[in-house]
């Protein structure tokens, strides 16, 4: 579950027997899933219920209303939590892995002019 959700937060690359999340323009707090990708992946999750990124999934579906048909896909809002929890759920889990280094950068090649406009009231 945790992988399937980072890999659609972020881009993801297999690199060598792990992953590696990147993104240019920084991470996605809504992603859309298949349904049938989404509940086999939270069936497989070891432990679905001690994790965020579990604990996410399950309660957006529980939301659907009583009666209505399952769509295909489903939308995640992942506005009211963050990637670093799930991240943390692994970290903590892990008996080898002791940290996660996250780097960002907040560059460009030409600053731009901030122009303020005001007007009498």
């Amino acid at each position: 579950m945790e992988r399937l959700l980072l890999s659609r937060i972020f881009d993801a690359e297999r690199d060598g027997e792990g992953w590696y999340f990147f993104s240019e323009v920084g991470p996605t707090d809504m992603i859309t899933l298949e349904r049938a990708k989404l509940e086999a992946a939270l069936a497989a999750s070891p432990m679905a219920g001690s994790n965020v990124a579990s604990s996410i999934v399950r309660e957006h579906l529980a939301k659907r209303a009583a009666g209505e048909p399952p769509s295909h896909d489903v939308e995640l809002d992942l506005t009211t939590t963050s990637w670093e929890f799930i991240i943390q759920d692994i970290v903590r889990r892990s008996p080898t892995l002791e940290c996660v280094s996250a780097v960002s950068s907040f560059a460009c090649s030409r600053m731009r002019a901030t122009v303020l406009a005001a007007r009498s009231l």
